[in-house]
């Protein structure tokens, strides 16, 4: 999502303003939607959630490479009730399994998987038709980052695979 210098100005201000860090809109996809319907309202622009969100991701990984730092809050900022989600230990090993079997072995990692919202769906409709629980991908993808960050989830480079460039996935 290529933005001009005063959209970046607007985009980064919004999102100064709404003091939620970009990591929370994953678990809430409800306040991104509703951040990008504000963005795109005060931009004149049609960005998808998912296009706004990898701008947040890829800024704020890449903020030592560019001319102006990506905001921080500095410890100030709103922290959002976890999502509802309680798996039961027989979901999470269903969760595990289908991100073993159908992301793991495209290259993606958990913490990109945000991005590609034809495997979030498939993530989605594979979770619902072996557990009958119906979650949206964003969040189930969400459950997979912390599994990975908690050690409970094997880290794509662990796997042998390799991974591209944060900007070329998606």
């Amino acid at each position: 999502m290529p933005l001009s210098g005063d959209e970046d100005q607007l985009f980064r201000k919004l999102y100064t303003s709404w003091q939620i860090p970009r990591g929370q809109y994953k678990s809430h996809p409800g306040y991104l939607e509703k951040f990008t319907e504000m963005w795109n309202r005060l931009s004149g622009r049609n960005d998808s959630a998912d296009d706004v969100y990898h701008y947040m991701e890829t800024k704020q990984k890449t903020t030592k490479r560019l001319p102006e730092p990506w905001p921080t809050f500095n410890g100030v900022f709103k922290k959002l009730d976890p999502p509802d989600i309680a798996l039961a230990p027989a979901h999470t090993i269903v969760l595990c399994d289908l991100y073993r079997k159908h992301i793991l072995p495209l290259g993606v990692a958990s913490d990109s998987l945000a991005f590609r919202e034809d495997l979030l769906n498939v993530l989605a409709r594979g979770f619902a038709k072996r557990t009958g629980l119906n979650i949206v991908g964003m969040v189930l993808a969400s459950v997979l980052e912390k599994l990975r960050k908690n050690g409970r989830l094997p880290r794509l480079g662990d796997t042998g695979i390799g991974f591209d460039d944060l900007d070329e996935l998606g």
